[in-house]
This record gives structure tokens, sequence and C-alpha cells, in this order.
């Protein structure tokens, strides 16, 4: 099997300090790279290789890296990068306001002088506005907004259109070029795909047309200079050939199971961290409409403010929030708190539940459950006997993992005669007779279905009629301890938990 990366990590003992990683899928003495992390020896075949990582200063930050020949790496009291000082004299320095916000980054070919040094290139930053510095001359090089990003070409200007996956990673660009109202394949600028952790795919959709946009993973900037590799996340800087932060979290003391270091819990499919802080939690109405964000993230990525009232408030105030405009806030911790607690990995495994009922008739039981770390274990939809009753069959997993897991199974759409005489589908929002005993053990249990009860009616002469209009589609969501009088603590219906997850 050939690998990308087969990464092994040694960490200081008893300590969350990464200090040497060894790619055995790479063969260092021969120079032969797969790509991905670069493990190349810091020693001559035969000597004793120091270790890749050294941590120099009280605030556990990396000071010097090398497998990447950096030297030594300053931060200043906001432990923000200054400057990153390589083996050979060449430098990358970095420069902010008052507030951390980054002004100006500097690139040295050559060791820098001691006063007034003069650099290669030159990138300063203006909010929105990024100019660079050519043969001298500080010209724009582009600046950014909603749909894309306009660069100049010539006396003019381009408009360049992004598409972002649902983690805000830019996936394609492309612009009109011939300005005839469509876009063809001769118009794409750029194509991104990334692992998990943001490690970008290679050999394959690399063609850059026009500027090489650096702005990838999570839409942040990809620092590539000098074979940096890095990624500027805000706060922090990450590496994502390792998944991990070169500086600790700013919010650690708030996170303390977890190591300073790890990106997104080590989880970025179930969590996202927008700007090296804490992954980030979204909050969402009924309607599936975004409504605010977190200021800091640390409970989960997704909450589901039931209370309308609720839900305008918050709204209104990120609104303010993002236009600048005074009184306007993220969403506090009790804000997050006040909503159902909940994941898109989980969203997306209740409509893939959803979604298998429908294509199967609308029979039941399609399944899934959700695991504690976001792996997501499909049913076949086969039935088990419990009883005088046939249930669907859950998939199999170890017992000690249901107390952290989520169930989620369907219930028939369909209106059929029930036992005692009339027309009537399963309602979603009703448990059924088995389902206590089925799901009590799990932390989350949702059923999808029909939210309310599709009848009809059985004529004198033996005829059925079904009622034209449905209930409509979507999931009830409960708690661990489901019985048959249990209510759901709140529902979405199939659109709305569309609207949540493609965002």
């Amino acid at each position: 099997m050939d690998y990308v990366d087969k990464l092994v990590y040694e960490y200081a003992p008893k300590s969350n300090q990464l200090l040497d990683v060894v790619d055995t899928a790479d063969n260092q003495q021969a120079g032969v790279y797969n790509g991905g992390y670069s493990d190349t020896p810091n020693a001559p075949a035969g000597q004793t290789q120091p270790k890749d990582f050294v941590y120099g200063d009280y605030n556990g930050n990396l000071t010097a890296d090398r497998n990447k020949d950096i030297a030594s790496i300053n931060y200043n009291h906001l432990n923000l990068l200054t400057s990153i000082n390589f083996e050979n004299g060449q430098a990358i320095r970095y420069t902010y306001d008052a507030t951390g916000v980054k002004l100006k980054k500097e690139i040295f070919l050559t060791p820098p002088a001691s006063v007034n040094p003069v650099a290669d290139a030159t990138t300063y930053y203006a909010g929105n506005y990024i100019y660079e510095v050519n043969g001298g001359t500080e010209q724009l090089a582009f600046f950014s907004h909603e749909e894309g990003y306009v660069e100049q070409n010539g006396s003019s200007f381009d408009y360049v259109y992004q598409y972002k996956d649902h983690l805000g990673n830019v996936r394609l660009s492309y612009a009109d070029n011939n300005h005839d109202g469509s876009v063809n394949s001769t118009e794409i600028r750029e194509e991104n795909n990334y692992y998990p952790f943001g490690l970008q795919h290679k050999g394959y959709n690399n063609v850059v047309n026009g500027r090489d946009h650096k702005y990838g993973f999570g839409g942040k900037e990809e620092q590539d200079e000098l074979g940096l590799e890095w990624i500027d996340i805000t706060a922090r800087n990450y590496d994502p050939a390792l998944g991990r932060w070169m500086n600790i979290d700013p919010l650690a003391e708030q996170m303390r199971r977890h190591s300073p270091y790890n990106y997104a819990f080590d989880n970025p499919i179930y969590f996202m961290d927008p700007d090296g802080m804490a992954p980030q939690t979204e909050l969402f109405n009924l309607k599936g409409e975004k409504i605010g964000e977190d200021a800091n993230g640390i409970d989960g990525n997704v909450s589901i403010i039931g209370d309308s009232k609720k839900a305008k408030a918050i709204r209104k105030s990120y609104k303010r929030y993002k236009k600048g405009k005074s009184g306007g806030s993220l969403a506090s911790q009790a804000d997050v708190e006040s909503g159902y607690q909940t994941t898109k990995v989980v969203l997306n495994a209740a409509l893939g539940v959803l979604k298998r009922t429908i294509d199967n008739g609308g029979n039941p039981e399609e399944s899934s459950i959700v695991k504690a770390d976001g792996t997501v274990v499909d049913g076949d939809g086969s039935y088990q006997q419990n009883g005088d009753v046939a249930e669907g069959k859950l998939p199999a997993i170890p017992l000690d993992e249901k107390s952290s897991s989520t169930s989620i199974h369907g219930h028939g759409l369909n209106a059929t005669i029930t036992d005692d005489g009339f027309i009537s589908s399963n309602d979603a929002r009703v448990p059924g007779p088995s389902d206590p005993t089925a799901f009590s053990e799990y932390k989350e249990n949702i059923i999808v279905g029909r939210l309310g009860t599709h009848t009809g009616t059985i004529d004198p002469d033996g005829s059925i009629t079904i009622d034209e209009k449905k209930p409509p589609l979507g999931a009830a969501f409960f708690g661990n301890n489901i019985t048959v009088k249990s209510k759901p603590i709140l529902t979405l219906t199939k659109e709305a938990l569309e609207k949540i997850t493609k965002i």
C-alpha cells in the first residue's frame, strides 16, 4: 500500500509537547518524500538525530523546528508570532497593531540588516484589502468580499467567485472572463481539496489560472514562504501536515481535558475552529436559519434555539455584530446552553436515515448510531423480533459506548390499518412501544419520519380513503430517558435539517 504519510509521534514525558515526528512512508536518506509531512534528516547518516521540535519559552510556544531548518521563533506580549529565523539566514517577520491585528509580513531571502532592513517581499493587511510590494512599488493585490474576491488585472479588476464547503474551506474559484453570463471549465481559476486536518490533496486539480489565492482551508492564509507550510488561523499558527498548533490555546484553561496543542479536539469532522481559540458553535432557529455564533465554542458545534423570542434576540445581536454596529455581539455561553446542543454529524446522520426511509418506500426501520468520536455506523434496515413486536435492528456497537452515543431510527411513513381498525401512520414525535427498551441506553435519541399522523378512513363499503394532506417529514429529538409518554425536546423538518447541514 502506498502512503502519503505514516507518522509516529514522540512526546516529552508526562507532557503534551510534541518532540519528534518520524514519517515511515518517506525514505530520508534517499531524499524520497511522498508529500504531506516531509521528514527531512536533522543530521548526517550515522549520527544521532536531534529531536525536531524545541519549546524554549515560558508560554509553551514552539521556538525551533529543526525539520524545517528553523533556528528560532519569537513571539510578542500577545503571544503572536513576530519572527521566524532560518538556519541559512533567511527570515520572516510580522507586525501587528496594539490589539493583535496583523498589519504586515516581510520575507527576507538573505539575513536582514540590524537597522532598517529592506525585505525582498512585503505584504500589507488592511482589513479585507491586501497590498503587495512588487519591484519596490506597493499595489493592491486583491480585496475579499462575501462571494469571493476582486483582484487587479492591469488597469481593470477581475471579479472572482468562490464556492466554499460547509466548513468554510474554499474549494473552487472561478470568474466569467468573457462576460457572457456563464462559466465553463476554462474559466476555473483554482480548485482545492483537503484532508480533514487541512492538508491539501496533491497530484490532481492543481492548475492555477491567475493568482494562486493563498486563502483556502477555513478561508485562512496559507503560508508557504521559505517552506514554512503553516496556516495563519488568526490567534495561532497551524501545521496541517501534523494536525497540531505551534503554540498553546489562548483558552486552554477552559478545556482542561484536552491538549492545548490539539486541533478541533482531534476531530475536525465533528468540530471546526475558525480562529485558533476554540472549536466553534453555530446557533440556528427551528427553521434551520443560522442566527449566530458563540464567543468561545467549547461545548459543541450546533445549538438549536427552540424559543422564538430568544432566537430573534440572538439573531438581531449577531447581525449588528457582523455589521460592526454597537450593541452587537457573538452568542454567550448561556445562549448556547439555552438551545438543544448537537453536531452537524448527528444531523447529517438523521437526514441520512430519513432519506433511506423514503428510498425504501416509507417502511421502518432504517437506523444509524453516531458514536462519541463522530463515527457513524449505519444499520442495514433489517428487523429483529422483540417479543410480539418486530423492530428495526440497530447496528451493533460495544456496550460501554452506548451511553455516549446517539441512536437514530425511522418510523414508517405510510398510513396503514391499525389493530383497532383505524387508518394511521406512525408519528416520529411519539415513541413506539418497544422504543424505550431499545434506545434508553443512549445519550441522545432521534426518531425520523412524519411529524404528525397521516390518517385515513375505511368507508362502509370497505374501501380506504387516505387524507391528501400529509404531515411534514422531519426528526424528533429526545433525551436519554425515553418512554412511550416522552415528548420531543424539539422537532426539525427535513427542510430545516438540510439548511443546517449545508451551512
